[in-house]
């Protein structure tokens, strides 16, 4: 990579460093007259270099180990005796949202105590009260989208601290950062992988000061959404679980959770609430139009953090051509939107005429099964050339995508789609300043898509259906009188139901597609030889410089002076790298 390569994927990131603060920020600091314990915080490690491009498994390199430090000159770290305990209370600063509802700020909270599923507020004074803070932009899976935390002075606690620090029961433990979050939702990787986590790496930067990836973290995350009996007990599935551990290795907790019983957790600084700006298709629902994105630069942060956390360069590296690698998602027909013909449509692919213009075509068949592991998901993302899907999760994983690659969605359905998920893609392409081609592909032809009668027998509402309506169903997709309309059109026709793509409508993007990977081979985008260590260098040389912007950030926005001594030594590594 040249230096205004480099240059130019710095430049938004430096930016973090004069705008990452967009929001006005009013303290509502709750004073005591006695002394508040300092927040401990811990240096985040600067970035590794990624891998170069066509390896397919590197683990993080070891970083150097950061002690926690105390806020302050000369200060001494809290004492650990009852009677100091005893003597804690609570603080809060919120910063008050630009867009939105005031509900909307974001809190920082000092020495808050978690015990037995309850976020205590150790109340200094009666008259102190915590603001309405919103936790969630969806309130739609579970819980209240509002944080309740229980607001108690010291002799209401419901335990003792002389109790718990004997040595029969767990002693205090103390969490130097903490993050207090909605999952928002429980079971769908798209909107976990490319809107909740996004947003609360965002929001760990901006008021933890936890920008980017380190394997010796000690931020700690923790659901404090309300379990409804209503709503199946909250999961995390193992992609969702190998996402957030690139935000931190501690694996994230529900406040429920049974292992934390009985247990005193003292969160020395914790951040509530999602702000004004979240990273979402913002046109959904109504809702989210009481939001809006996040600044481009936190979100470029993002991308190099999963590709530091992966060890792969997926931010630097360019999409290869030769051989020109087709990676060609599908989905299981359980899940529907199956393409039943994809077998046929490789094939097609690698007979146009467009594809001679590359020494060598890989096609790859793949469906995506929700046991993989994310880390092997990202080595075939990374590596591709051209990504064709049927729409789905698979859309969050083109952020995973190098430069110059080209991506075809294709649109299954026939009916019109009132949520526009059609458009969900091209709104990750421009959150993220993803620098990859984008084609749509409509299917038009109701003869084509097929839903799964098997599948269909499985519900009341399609066995209660008279046969015309079974006809009119399947033959013109009209959903029977009187049924759910969540059930009929939405569900029945993005799950319960498969297409036979017609090649004709699938040729044109893939020319499209595949002249302009032509145009980047004929530019030189493929890299000699010679040149096969340059893409790890740059990439090292583009994370120092990133550190280095958004440490400036982090320092303006949490006050933290380490980070900022961090981003001038990550300067200083850019210069000398090249």
């Amino acid at each position: 990579m040249h230096r205004s390569e480099a240059a130019a994927l710095a430049a938004p990131l430096a930016w973090v460093s004069q705008r990452l603060t967009p929001e006005r920020r009013t303290q509502r600091q709750l004073t005591s007259a006695r002394p508040t314990a300092e927040v401990p915080e811990e240096q985040p490690e600067p970035q590794q270099p990624a891998l170069q491009q066509g390896q397919t498994q590197k683990q993080p390199q070891e970083q150097q180990q950061h002690s926690d430090h105390t806020q302050g000159q000369g200060k001494p770290a809290p004492a650990q005796h009852p009677q100091d305990w005893k003597a804690l209370h609570s603080t809060l600063q919120c910063h008050e949202p630009e867009f939105g509802a005031p509900e909307q700020r974001v809190c920082v909270f000092d020495n808050l105590v978690l015990y037995n599923g309850q976020v205590i507020y150790v109340q200094p004074d009666p008259n102190d009260s915590v603001p309405p803070i919103k936790i969630a932009w969806l309130k739609k899976f579970e819980g209240d989208d509002f944080f309740h935390p229980t607001v108690v002075n010291q002799s209401h606690l419901g335990f003792s601290w002389d109790t718990a620090q004997v040595e029969e029961l767990p002693r205090v433990e103390e969490l130097p950062r903490v993050g207090l979050f909605h999952q928002q939702h429980y079971s769908n990787f798209y909107h976990m992988f490319s809107e909740v986590a996004p947003t609360i790496h965002y929001l760990m930067c901006k008021y933890l000061g936890d920008c980017f990836y380190s394997r010796d973290s000690k931020t700690q995350l923790v659901w404090i959404q309300e379990k409804r009996p209503d709503i199946p007990p909250y999961i995390m599935l193992d992609t969702v679980v190998d996402t957030f551990k690139c935000l931190t290795p501690r694996p994230v907790w529900h406040k429920d959770d049974a292992h934390l019983h009985n247990k005193v957790f003292v969160l020395r600084k914790a951040v509530v609430g999602v702000g004004g700006e979240v990273r979402v298709f913002h046109e959904w629902g109504e809702r989210l139009k009481h939001f809006r994105e996040p600044p481009k630069a936190p979100m470029v942060a993002w991308r190099q953090r999963m590709a530091d956390c992966f060890g792969y360069g997926f931010t630097q590296a360019v999409a290869p051509t030769d051989p020109l690698r087709v990676l060609f998602i599908n989905r299981h027909y359980r899940e529907g939107r199956m393409i039943l013909n994809q077998a046929e449509l490789a094939h097609e692919i690698e007979r146009v005429p467009e594809a001679k213009a590359f020494p060598s075509v890989e096609v790859k068949l793949h469906n995506l099964n929700g046991d993989d592991k994310l880390l092997d998901q990202a080595a075939l993302f990374w590596n591709a050339s051209l990504l064709i899907w049927p729409h789905g999760a698979t859309m969050a994983l083109t952020a995973l995508l190098p430069r110059g690659a080209q991506a075809i969605e294709v649109i299954p359905w026939v009916e019109e789609d009132k949520a526009r998920q059609a458009e969900w893609v091209q709104a990750i392409r421009h959150s993220f300043s993803l620098d990859i081609g984008l084609h749509m592909v409509q299917n038009k032809d109701r003869r084509r898509y097929m839903f799964n009668q098997d599948m269909l027998a499985g519900y009341q509402q399609y066995r209660d259906a008279s046969p015309e309506q079974k006809v009119a169903l399947l033959e013109r997709g009209e959903c029977p009188p009187g049924i759910d309309p969540f059930i009929c059109p939405i569900w029945w026709n993005h799950w319960q139901a498969s297409v036979n793509l017609d090649w004709a409508t699938l040729e044109p993007a893939v020319k499209a597609a595949l002249a302009q990977l032509a145009k980047l081979r004929r530019a030189g985008g493929i890299r000699p030889a010679s040149q096969a260590a340059q893409p790890e260098a740059a990439a090292g040389t583009a994370s120092a410089e990133a550190a280095a912007a958004a440490g400036a950030a982090a320092g303006e926005v949490a006050g933290g002076a380490a980070l900022q001594q961090q981003g001038s030594n990550a300067t200083a590594e850019a210069q000398a790298a090249r």
